[in-house]
């Protein structure tokens, strides 16, 4: 479910920090607040709960209910769109009603073998964290790679969201080094730039820590050259937060048709934009379908039936349980169950 951007306009990105690339043309259109209405369905749902974890919530019966979803009073509707616009170059600038989709040709050049670090965008969208939305980093991936860093950053992103064995200030590298050797390998590769403390062009920087992967801002929509980062009790709130919304997010992602194929029903297409409850049986890479990607990231039709009694919860089910376990402060293992089992279902 991503974000789109102007077409026919040319930009100049920056997909590495400190090195800027003219982009080629864009594609203009609105942004479809598809993240923001199932948070904030998710949200009603716990508050119905009184407490108690959530089960069978109610479901939108068609697209037109589904897009007119209030996502006013939400908690984590900004939050949710993390992973969408990691640096915000978009959202921090007043545009919030665009978002960014980098082009495949322009990150390609950044991500990949032997490039430690993409830039947090191009790396989310195209290379080693296309995991963050339920993809496939890489073409021939086999699912169950793929899965296994799924469910390493949900327990990564679970224990920043609740505070568990890691804080704001904790060192990033010394962190995500610490997890998994794949997650590691993902977010802090030999080599990466930021583990240190540096100087670049005679101003000093300070390591990155954990809240800086979710405090970045980038003022510039076209440019990321003027970046800057929050640090205190608002970031590691802020970091809090959008850990939590990284795994609404992913929660969410791995029901889009052109993200993951579900029980087989569409395992090479077309997509549509249909909730089916079926586990994941294969990961798409978005340069494998970006032409047709779109089509599947609309305002969703439920499989109201499968979706009752299904193998698998609905997104908006499985997102109101995952609040629930951050707000009970769970064990990160119930965060990865939920995730093994209610969202992507049986392994292959």
């Amino acid at each position: 479910m991503r974000y789109l951007v102007p077409a026919g306009l040319g930009m100049a990105v920056l997909l590495v920090m400190g090195a800027v690339q003219t982009s080629t043309a864009y594609e203009i259109k609105p942004k479809q607040p598809n993240h923001e209405r199932l948070t904030a369905l998710a949200e009603r749902c716990l508050a119905a709960a009184a407490g108690a974890l959530p089960s069978h919530c109610p479901l939108p019966r068609t697209a037109a209910e589904f897009a007119g979803t209030d996502i006013g009073g939400s908690v984590y509707a900004n939050a949710v769109r993390w992973p969408d616009d990691p640096t915000r170059q978009i959202s921090a600038t007043g545009l919030g009603k665009i978002a960014v989709n980098l082009g495949a040709e322009r990150c390609k050049r950044h991500v990949g073998p032997g490039k430690p670090f993409g830039g947090l965008m191009c790396n989310s969208h195209y290379g080693a964290l296309q995991f963050l939305h339920a993809m496939r980093p890489t073409a021939g991936e086999a699912p169950s790679e793929t899965r296994a860093k799924i469910l390493g950053w949900t327990r990564a992103a679970f224990a920043i969201a609740t505070g568990q064995g890691v804080d704001a200030t904790t060192g990033y590298c010394t962190y995500f080094r610490s997890q998994s050797p794949a997650l590691a390998e993902a977010f802090a590769p030999p080599g990466f730039p930021y583990c240190d403390d540096r100087t670049e062009g005679g101003k000093s920087y300070k390591a990155w820590r954990v809240h800086t992967l979710f405090t970045l801002e980038c003022r510039n929509p076209f440019a990321s050259t003027k970046c800057s980062e929050l640090t205190g009790d608002v970031a590691a709130d802020l970091a809090r937060k959008r850990a939590a919304g990284a795994l609404l997010h992913l929660i969410q992602d791995s029901f889009s048709q052109s993200h993951t194929a579900r029980g087989g029903v569409f395992p090479a297409g077309p997509y549509s934009a249909r909730v089916v409850c079926l586990p994941v049986r294969e990961y798409y890479d978005y340069a494998q379908n970006s032409g047709v990607h779109p089509a599947a990231d609309k305002a969703p039709t439920f499989d109201l039936a499968g979706c009752a009694d299904g193998p698998v919860a609905d997104p908006i089910t499985a997102s109101a349980q995952m609040l629930w376990l951050i707000e009970q402060r769970a064990n990160p293992d119930a965060a990865v169950k939920l995730m093994a089992e209610a969202v992507l279902g049986a392994a292959t």
